[in-house]
């Protein structure tokens, strides 16, 4: 494989750190990638990418994903999403179609489950018996 941007064959395997944006915090998540030794130009593949969304949507390794953002947003708005079944509340992750259920007991918000979005309700009443 040539590199498109200098022509040059020079290109390996290198781990590098790509940087996400979340309000005013500057996440660096490592991941490996094809880089040409002459330009920096930088090849992500599939595999790559997956990793990266899978390092996006939880916490690792000490970056925070969508989950993370969630339990902040939570933490400092925990009344914000109204109340449902026994006193069950959800927040939606934005990127991904999964549910952070909690309740909130003495000014805590417990977090009982993270759950896919198709997934029945009857799943967390089966929990919360």
């Amino acid at each position: 494989m040539k590199c498109v941007v200098c022509k040059s064959p020079d290109i390996e395997l290198r781990k590098v750190e790509e940087e996400i944006r979340v309000d005013t915090d500057i996440v660096l998540i490592p991941i490996e990638v094809l880089v040409c030794q002459n330009c920096g130009e930088r090849y992500y593949d599939r595999q790559a990418i997956r990793k990266g969304l899978g390092h996006d949507f939880l916490l690792s390794k000490g970056s925070f994903g969508q989950v993370e953002v969630g339990m902040r947003f939570i933490e400092r708005n925990p009344e914000i999403y109204r109340a449902e079944y026994r006193q069950t509340r959800k927040c939606l992750l934005k990127r991904f179609p999964y549910k952070i259920i909690y309740v909130i007991e003495e000014n805590e918000a417990i977090v009982l489950a993270v759950l896919h979005g198709k997934r029945s309700p009857r799943v967390m009443k089966e929990r919360m018996k």
